[in-house]
């Protein structure tokens, strides 16, 4: 599955080249969430489940567990919204405007 999604990058029916270069305007790319199963293989990232980077590190973490004190680095289309897919933590608090509604500081 995983190497099917990289050859449809360069496919002008995909039309993921203009995109990409659309999304470099703002500093972003594209990437396929993905996790490694126990025999190494990669597999496609479970809806809900988040990969989080911390202390140089990457583990798999529900939605509500990561974005606490993680930066959203990812997102994708869950079929009827945008949902983060990927979040890294700093040893700073990420910005008040990055923070999900449920744990910003009340103004």
């Amino acid at each position: 599955m995983i190497s099917k999604h990289s050859t449809c990058v360069e496919s002008p029916e995909a039309r993921l080249a203009a995109l990409i270069e659309e999304l470099s305007h703002f500093g972003l790319g594209a990437f396929q969430p993905h996790r490694h199963s126990a025999s190494g293989r990669l597999t496609a990232l479970p809806p809900g489940e988040i990969a989080l980077e911390r202390g140089l590190q990457v583990s798999f973490v529900t939605t509500a567990e990561a974005l606490n004190d993680a930066v959203p680095v990812g997102w994708r289309w869950n079929g009827t919204a945008v949902e983060v897919c990927a979040a890294c933590c700093d040893k700073n608090k990420p910005p008040p405007e990055l923070q999900p509604a449920h744990s910003r500081p009340e103004a």
